[in-house]
């Protein structure tokens, strides 16, 4: 879980926090959440890099980048609601699938995590984004999504406030 406490956070004189015993992580406001986005998907990345062999991380450097970002999208749903997730932003800016990315979320959000669905929105979006990074990466749908499907199969449900 994840909830915004100033209260709690300003308590043990720390900026973010987690409490074990109540699985929850304390973040001061909203703000940190967005500046802590960018430490979330690089450690993101890092647990991929354990997960992954290199030859999977090779062939399919696009599955991992898109794996992360749906990533930090889950744990931006446990707080907002699916339009302040980073691939609807992304979309919105450039005016694509919006409503694709909502459905893939909500279709997911407290379901079994649906690999074939996780397939076949980063292969669209893969194809018709507006990225040259993105539409040279790596896609390929036999490497296994086995960390974000771990985290949606595993995950709380009753902390999303949506």
């Amino acid at each position: 879980n994840i909830s915004i406490n100033p209260a709690k956070v300003d308590s043990v004189g720390a900026s973010a926090f987690y409490n074990p015993s109540v699985n929850t992580i304390y973040l001061r406001d909203s703000d940190q959440v967005t500046k802590l986005k960018i430490l979330y998907e690089e450690l993101i990345h890092s647990i991929q890099k354990a997960v992954y062999t290199e030859e999977e991380r090779n062939i399919a450097s696009f599955n991992m980048e898109f794996e992360a970002k749906l990533i930090i999208d889950y744990i931006t749903l446990s707080l907002y609601s699916y339009g302040d997730t980073e691939l609807s932003k992304m979309a919105k800016l450039k005016d694509e699938h919006h409503q694709s990315l909502h459905d893939f979320l909500s279709s997911n959000k407290g379901e079994r995590f649906d690999i074939s669905a996780f397939f076949r929105y980063a292969l669209l979006w893969k194809e018709t984004t507006a990225s040259n990074a993105y539409k040279q990466m790596n896609f390929n749908s036999l490497v296994r999504p086995v960390i974000i499907e771990n985290i949606v199969n595993n995950i709380d449900y009753s902390c999303y406030n949506n």
